[in-house]
């Protein structure tokens, strides 16, 4: 938690499950009316719906790696890594997970180029095109 006010509110559970922080007001009073199936399953649809619009725009964004070319951050992409493959055909939405298979490091020593494993298909990737994910 930061003291400026100026900075973004950490995601929390709530905001996942109702959209907002558990401190919010709510804006309508909701009634317990036993809402049918049909009903609750697109109330579902829109919460997961919410869940990943709202995971793609904010945190696969911010682990994009967003660094000078010319700087070295040393290397985060390590060979077993999990990673999603940004595409610019794609929305973030349906970017594809992959597991980093071989790194190609250039004459300087810094990798550029990895080789990813998708099922059993293996193609080449520029680094600035995945995204590691913070598994570990």
């Amino acid at each position: 938690m930061s003291s400026d006010a100026q900075d973004p509110l950490p995601l929390t559970p709530s905001h996942f499950l109702i959209g907002e922080p558990l401190t919010a007001i709510p804006d309508v009073l909701f009634v317990d009316e036993n809402p049918g199936r049909l009903f609750r399953w697109r109330l579902i649809q829109q919460s997961v719906q919410h869940f990943w619009k709202k995971w793609s725009l904010e945190y696969l964004h911010e682990i994009q790696q967003r660094g000078k070319w010319f700087t070295n951050r040393g290397n985060p992409v390590r060979e077993g890594m999990i990673v999603v493959v940004c595409d610019d055909n794609l929305p973030p939405l349906q970017w594809r997970l992959a597991r980093v298979h071989h790194l190609h490091p250039g004459s300087d020593g810094i990798t550029r180029v990895v080789t990813l494993q998708i099922g059993k298909t293996y193609l080449k990737r520029p680094v600035n095109k995945i995204c590691p994910l913070p598994i570990e």
